[in-house]
């Protein structure tokens, strides 16, 4: 238990300064489990090492030392340009996938054949289970996958949530999921106030700071859900990650107000 707990400060700690410092680090994460930072360029293609049309690789550019190479077998995953990349099996073999998604029910983009886009989208969920996500017979197909979930499949069936929205469909399966896994409890006024702020950054138009605002609203409301303090560093983070969004200052302000800093 204590070895968890050190590991989601450290984790908490890393965060932080990589946000502090504006920039993400690469890295890639071998095969045998070890983390290698530096900087990481993808390849797909016709290699003198890596024979074949649909050669796929990684390099690892380290601040000091030799570049590494890495085939899709040699690394677990790898972050790259800020997004992250898994080794997933894929039909016969696997390949390396990019995270669009995450959650119980991940989505996954994925190179199609002789192709250097990543317009191939695969669901993956925690048990283990996957599916390639059609373009014919998607209601069938992807109803059956996510059949645990009937209101789900109600809307895929109805039209509501086909392949053109693909996130909005990851997001509701996930909601239910979490539904079942963990009983449905009174929110708090923290709590709803701070969904509320989620969903107003949500629904801003893009800007520089709105991926890292999301994150550490994420992170105050998991410690909400466990009545863990929320630590001063993660507000302050948060207040200036928003403070040029006017159009949301009364619904931040109100989320500020119903939790303390420590």
């Amino acid at each position: 238990m204590r070895k968890n707990s050190m590991l989601k400060i450290l984790m908490i700690i890393l965060f932080v300064a990589g946000y502090m410092a504006g920039s993400a680090q690469d890295y890639v994460v071998t095969i045998k489990g070890d983390t290698l930072q530096g900087k990481v360029k993808y390849f797909n293609g016709t290699g003198v090492r890596y024979a074949g049309a649909n050669s796929k690789y990684i390099q690892l550019i380290p601040h000091e030392g030799k570049k590494r190479t890495f085939q899709v077998l040699d690394a677990i995953s790898f972050k790259m340009n800020d997004e992250i990349y898994y080794t997933i099996k894929f039909q016969e073999g696997y390949s390396f996938m990019k995270v669009l998604h995450p959650g119980y029910l991940t989505l996954y983009a994925y190179q199609l054949e002789n192709q250097t886009t990543w317009d191939g989208r695969y669901f993956v969920k925690r048990d283990g289970s996957m599916i390639d996500v059609p373009n014919l017979g998607f209601k069938k197909r992807v109803g059956q996958f996510l059949a645990d979930c009937p209101d789900v499949v109600k809307k895929i069936e109805a039209g509501d949530l086909g392949r053109s929205n693909l996130k909005e469909l990851v997001e509701e399966y996930n909601a239910c999921v979490h539904q079942k896994t963990y009983p449905k409890v009174e929110k708090s006024p923290a709590q709803i106030a701070w969904s509320d702020l989620e969903t107003s950054v949500k629904n801003l138009s893009d800007f520089d700071k709105k991926k890292d605002a999301l994150e550490m609203i994420h992170e105050v409301r998991t410690k909400l859900t466990k009545n863990e303090n929320i630590p001063l560093f993660l507000v302050n983070g948060i207040k200036d990650a928003l403070k040029d969004q006017s159009s949301i200052q009364e619904t931040l302000n109100t989320a500020l107000a119903n939790v303390t800093g420590n």
